[in-house]
């Protein structure tokens, strides 16, 4: 089964459709090189890739669809590249990633959707960037592991909801939280200045296909090593 997706270096794909990689429970390694152009990661991309362990999502991403990395068990690290323009984390994005431990949440972000980290039991601690304005319903609802959650506003905003915290003590929370910095003793900036100018797209090859993969590599359209049932 498929094991390993590579985007090339200046690849010009702007969007990882929905369902695109879904349930391809063989996945291990998703890597994006350098100069990536993606805007845009769809619901239920990598949804139920059990196997799949870390990813770095490029600086170009704004957006990160519902449940884009449900069910993914194995997944025990997310990283956010430098200059990340992520504003939106969706509904369910990471929920039931029941092994994940680390994640940053970029301070480009302004929303985090329902349920957004549901059942991630083994996360210790998480930061949540002043630029927040929104937090859905139950968003940490199951994080039984939480033991901080840093707050850089002073007071929970109006935008997020009554439930956000779910079933977490909210004794938990500090608000206030200030930021570490640099090594330029300056906040990371968040600034992508790179225009795209085409929008290729990779749909859905998860679950029933006709053909068993064993990598795909991508340089603005879909290229696939494959062997026939």
């Amino acid at each position: 089964g498929l094991t390993t997706v590579t985007f090339a270096e200046n690849s010009q794909l702007t969007s990882i459709g929905g369902w695109a990689f879904a349930n391809c429970s063989g996945l291990t390694t998703v890597t994006f090189a350098g100069n990536s152009q993606l805007t845009s990661i769809g619901g239920y991309a990598f949804n139920g890739c059990s196997s799949l362990t870390s990813i770095e999502i490029p600086s170009s991403v704004t957006s990160i669809g519902q449940a884009a990395f449900s069910g993914c068990s194995g997944l025990t690290t997310v990283t956010f590249a430098g200059n990340s323009q992520l504003t939106s984390i969706g509904d369910s994005v990471f929920s039931s990633c029941s092994g994940l431990t680390s994640i940053t949440i970029p301070s480009s972000v302004t929303s985090i959707g329902d349920w957004a980290f549901y059942g991630c039991s083994g996360l210790i601690s998480m930061e949540i960037p002043s630029g927040v304005t929104s937090i859905g319903q139950w968003a940490f609802y199951g994080c039984s592991g939480l033991t901080h959650i840093r707050c850089e506003v002073s007071e929970k905003p109006d935008g997020w909801s009554g439930g956000w915290l779910g079933d977490c003590n909210p004794e938990i929370v500090e608000y206030g939280y200030v930021a570490p910095q640099d090594t330029n003793n300056q906040e990371t900036s968040n600034t992508f200045t790179e225009n795209n100018k085409f929008n290729p797209v990779i749909a859905w090859v998860g679950g029933g296909i006709a053909v068993t993969l064993s990598s795909i590599a991508v340089a603005g359209i879909v290229v696939a090593k494959k062997r026939r049932k």
